[in-house]
């Protein structure tokens, strides 16, 4: 790799490259979005597929409004097990 240093830990060589955070083209986020919401793939294997966290995935698609909010289910008005069991 191009700027990686070369350690030795325990017997074995390994490279080590410099972590920062990685840019994306407009163009890429484009395309990883369109990607994302196609039903059969969804974000979580886009994301896999394209190497990119499935949560930075996920913020891109919510600023362009493709990411609909998570229902929240709501909350039962009593602290009764039975009635929070059904």
């Amino acid at each position: 790799m191009v700027g990686a240093t070369k350690s030795r830990h325990n017997g074995r060589q390994k490279e080590s490259v410099a972590m920062g955070y990685r840019r994306y083209t407009r163009e890429f986020k484009e395309e990883a979005c369109k990607l994302a919401v196609d039903p059969l793939t969804g974000p979580g294997r886009a994301a896999k597929k394209l190497g990119v966290p499935e949560g930075t995935l996920r913020l891109w698609m919510q600023n362009r409004g493709l990411l609909q909010p998570r229902p929240v289910a709501p909350q039962p008005e009593s602290d009764d097990p039975v009635v929070l069991k059904e």
